[in-house]
């Protein structure tokens, strides 16, 4: 794009967008704990851990799984992520989001948004956020995942055979007598058709594309 082109542009494309990115509601604030947050794309398109400071859910992130009581026989597996946030990421996602919600034709979101950031917050501050870095303007956001695309099924999991499930505060867990704690295993998806998956001795362990 030339300098001309450009100058012509951007307001333009700021007359278009500004209404988009004031109502956008994607970035969680300092401190919240956001369940299930995703972007507005579907899919596998769709971003997580909207105002975290990098890409994505950057690894940079604290993670833990936890699992939750569904019913007395089964759990909710629960992925979180503990993410640092300053206003300019709030800002760049919301920019991202909303970029992309409109699909302008012809426009790199990113870049543009990058852009944005750079002239706003300055490089150092840009190229630290952009690597999960700070600096940070509050509490870290806690983020929380049950499944990986906002119209992916939940799945539900249950305590392989000879342990038990235990509930306290609606956390869950299963437990073999003589040897504590022990991993649950995959169960169904409750929320699919009738005729959806379900498989025995499938391991919870990592999901797919976890370390």
């Amino acid at each position: 794009m030339t300098t001309f082109s450009r100058h012509v542009f951007v307001p333009l494309l700021l007359t278009l967008m500004l209404p988009a990115v004031a109502s956008a509601q994607w970035a969680a604030k300092p401190g919240e704990t956001v369940r299930n947050g995703f972007g507005p794309l579907k899919g596998e398109s769709a971003s997580m851990c909207r105002g975290a400071c990098g890409l994505g859910c950057p690894s940079s992130c604290k993670t833990r799984v936890s699992y939750e009581c569904l019913d007395s026989d089964r759990l909710i597996r629960v992925k979180s992520y503990i993410c640092s946030t300053h206003q300019g990421c709030r800002e760049h996602d919301d920019c991202l989001d909303a970029c992309e919600k409109r699909g302008i034709e012809g426009l790199d979101c990113g870049a543009y948004c990058h852009s944005e950031a750079v002239e706003t917050y300055g490089v150092e501050n840009a190229v630290a956020w952009a690597a999960g870095g700070g600096p940070t303007d509050g509490p870290p956001i806690f983020f929380q995942y049950t499944h990986e695309a906002p119209d992916m099924p939940e799945p539900a999991f249950r305590c392989p055979e000879g342990s038990k499930v235990h509930c306290a505060r609606k956390k869950g867990s299963c437990i073999i007598a003589g040897a504590g704690d022990i991993e649950p295993v995959f169960d169904s998806y409750p929320s699919a058709d009738p005729g959806a998956m379900r498989i025995a001795g499938f391991r919870s362990g990592h999901l797919c594309g976890e370390s």
